[in-house]
Order: C-alpha cells, then structure tokens, then sequence
C-alpha cells in the first residue's frame, strides 16, 4: 500500500479543520481549492495548493468569494455534486426567493 502524499495529508487535515470553523460540508473544500488552483483530476495537491488552503484557513474571504463566484455554475452543474445537492445551497436560495 502506498503512503499518503504529505500534501494530501495535509489537506486533509485542513478540511476537518476547516469544516469545525464552518457550515460547511467536507467535500466542498477540497473541491473548491482543487478547481480554485487549476488541479482537478491531480493525484496529489501542489505546495501552492496546500500555502493557498493555509491562507484560506486564516482568512475564508477569499475561499467564501471564490464560493460564491461560482455557486451559480456549479449548482447547475452535473458534475459539481457537491454544490449542486448541497442543501447548505437550496435552503440558501430557499431564502433569497421568500425575500423576493
């Protein structure tokens, strides 16, 4: 059996880290950061990957932009399941069509 990529590891670690300080739900976080940084289908994050995660630890803002950037693409989405069956999202929309 192969050992863990140390960058893998790490982020790992920061999604459960992540998810504590949050609502949010495992998978959007490696997914965000993997789309967010050009690495989707890699096996193993970049060192860039994992500095950008540790930003995003310390400061969400850019992580909750990116987010919202793309919500409306990736709630469409076939592929983005995460996102797209999220219920985070629908109860969100839920609310912005009753204060409409």
């Amino acid at each position: 059996m192969n050992e863990i990529h140390p960058n893998t590891r790490f982020i790992m670690g920061w999604t459960d880290r992540m998810m504590m300080k949050t609502d949010f739900c495992l998978a959007i976080f490696p997914e965000a950061l993997a789309y967010f940084m050009d690495e989707e289908g890699q096996e193993n994050p970049s060192d860039a990957a994992v500095e950008k995660a540790k930003q995003w630890e310390e400061d969400m803002t850019e992580f909750l932009e990116y987010i919202a950037s793309v919500k409306d693409r990736w709630c469409n989405s076939p592929t983005q399941g995460c996102i797209r069956c999220c219920e985070k999202w629908k109860e969100e929309e839920k609310d912005e069509r009753e204060n409409i």
